[in-house]
């Protein structure tokens, strides 16, 4: 066993040499303040592996003013102007490409998404300071603070093509 680890440790810089590797990020999710990038490595000749990790920074209530509008969420005691969410996930997505090799072609991927979403939701609350005469109601806001932390999986097809020499596409559904 003594022999064998250092051996190990000799081959793997080969072993990873000798592997393809992509390294993508969704251009897409920039327009809704989102920030993901996946590593993918071939690991087969027709199976790769990628892990994807996304973050999103704590920003206000997308569509706002269309969810007040058709929603009914007009409640005066929820603050939604100053409602905030941000999130984090971690994917991992083994791929069969049915094409001759992996990287490029059609695939099949199933996939386990771990995911945190952090929360802050202002409400106003009112309550009775002394309930007798001279009765005074006092209004105070406070702020819901989570985390909701979520597994989810799936399947995704997809197609990875390429379109300049070192600049792949990576379409799925």
């Amino acid at each position: 066993m003594r022999k064998l680890l250092p051996l190990t440790l000799l081959l793997l810089p080969a072993i990873c040499l000798a592997q393809k590797n992509a390294v993508k990020v969704n251009l897409s999710s920039l327009l809704l303040n989102n920030y993901h990038i996946q590593y993918e490595r071939k690991i087969l000749p027709k199976i790769t592996v990628n892990l994807g990790f996304r973050y999103m920074p704590k920003s206000g209530l997308p569509l706002e003013e269309t969810l007040n509008k058709y929603g009914g969420l007009d409640d005066p005691s929820l603050k939604l102007g100053e409602f905030e969410m941000g999130n984090t996930a971690i994917t991992i997505e083994p791929r069969l490409y049915l094409s001759k090799k992996a990287l490029k072609g059609f695939y099949i991927a199933p996939y386990a998404r771990m995911a945190t979403f952090d929360l802050n939701l202002p409400f106003s609350y009112s309550y009775d300071s002394d309930p007798g005469p001279g009765v005074t109601t006092t209004t105070k806001t406070a702020t819901f603070v989570g985390k909701i932390k979520s597994t989810s999986g799936g399947l995704m097809f997809g197609t990875q093509f390429s379109i300049a020499k070192k600049l792949a596409l990576d379409i799925w559904w």
